[in-house]
Parts: structure tokens; C-alpha cells; sequence
């Protein structure tokens, strides 16, 4: 895997995130984010879309001690509380093209510790983002409810 990713990070004249999607392609592990970290400036950040928080947590740790400007953001809105208070930057989300509002109030209701605020939001933004993924082929609920 490394071979492609670091093609890209060798040769490309812009900054470039990766974006780990694990239910449409195969994975991309710590040690190769680590490595491509390590190796390449212009790859300044991760987007993972598993919702594996504890995967997430490894990830930070492994990469933020060599690269602190590296950047962590969670792809998986049903876990965007947990992504952030294991170190995320932020996030990409899919209900974002829907709630923008909501999906900026849990970041900053995180920002500010509150966490049962955020709790609540958290439910809300799962419920929306529960009923935008239920359509026959990803990512049309998305498309629709945009």
C-alpha cells in the first residue's frame, strides 16, 4: 500500500490528506500513516471513516509526537464526540451537507467541555446521519437529503 501513497507523496505539488474509507477499500494502517508522515511534508492529514475510536487513538499517538501539525479528523458522524475527545482535529461528515448548524454546535459544545451538551447532540446527529445512510446505494441519502 505504501507504494501508491508514497507516488503521491513524492510528487505532489499540493498538500494531500488521506482519507481511510475501510467499507469501500481496503484499510490504511498506523505504520503506514506513521511512515508517510515521516517521509513526506506534503501529507499533512488523516481522515478515517471507520469510527474505530480506539484505532483513532493509536493513530494519534503514533503519528502526533513526529508530526504535531498533523491533522486528525473522523469521517464517522455517529462517533464525532468520542473522535474528538480522543484527540481529532475535527471532522468531514456526510450530515454535515445537511445540519451544518448542528454538526458545528457539537464541535464547539465539545470545545467548551460540555460534555452532556454534547451528548445530545451526538444522538441527534446519529439519528439524521441513521436515516441518510438507509438508502439502497451509499452515498445517495446524502445526495437526496442535500
Amino acid at each position: 500500500m505504501c507504494i501508491y501513497f508514497c507516488e503521491i507523496g513524492r510528487h505532489s505539488p499540493i498538500d494531500v490528506t488521506l482519507d481511510n474509507i475501510p467499507m469501500l477499500a481496503s484499510p490504511i494502517d498506523v505504520p503506514t500513516v506513521r511512515r508517510l508522515a515521516e517521509e513526506f511534508p506534503r501529507i499533512i492529514g488523516s481522515k478515517d471513516s471507520s469510527g474505530d475510536i480506539s484505532q483513532m487513538g493509536r493513530l494519534i499517538a503514533a503519528v502526533r509526537p513526529i508530526r504535531p501539525d498533523f491533522s486528525f479528523l473522523t469521517g464517522w458522524d455517529p462517533a464525532i464526540v468520542p473522535m474528538l475527545l480522543a484527540g481529532c482535529d475535527g471532522g468531514t461528515l456526510a450530515s454535515s451537507g445537511q445540519v451544518p448548524e448542528l454538526t458545528r454546535r457539537v464541535y464547539d459544545t465539545v470545545g467548551a467541555s460540555d460534555l452532556a451538551a454534547a451528548t445530545v447532540l451526538q444522538r441527534e446527529v446519529t439519528e439524521i446521519f441513521d436515516s441518510l445512510i438507509q438508502a439502497p446505494d451509499f452515498p445517495e441519502g446524502f445526495r437526496v437529503g442535500a
